[in-house]
């Protein structure tokens, strides 16, 4: 099955740390960062879950998605999310739609 994904893309960093104690200048948490890990996320992130289903998968995405960053802070023991931090709120357009051969996708 060929399956054709379109839409916008980003890249997703998750920032997994430890939080033992609060902030003495305010009620708030102080995560020490463990680790980091980075994945496609958005219209990336569907593809990646139809590829692990079997089905061969195109996209057609955003040409800056590596740019466009959403960056969360997790504490590693609850995976509960502290922060989110969202960079370059603006997406180009998708390119190039008129082009693609629809009849060779299965679905879309």
């Amino acid at each position: 099955m060929r399956i054709l994904v379109i839409g916008e893309s980003c890249r997703d960093i998750y920032v997994y740390g430890k939080c033992e104690r609060l902030c003495p200048e305010a009620p708030a948490p102080v995560l020490n960062p463990l680790f980091t890990t980075e994945n496609g996320g958005m219209a990336m992130n569907v593809a990646k879950n139809i590829t692990s289903l079997g089905a061969e998968c195109h996209v057609y995405t955003n040409d800056d998605w590596k740019e466009v960053t959403k960056t969360r802070h997790i504490d590693h023991n609850f995976n509960h999310m502290f922060l989110r931090v969202d960079a370059k709120d603006e997406i180009s357009r998708i390119q190039h739609l008129q082009t693609i051969k629809y009849s060779n996708y299965d679905a879309i």
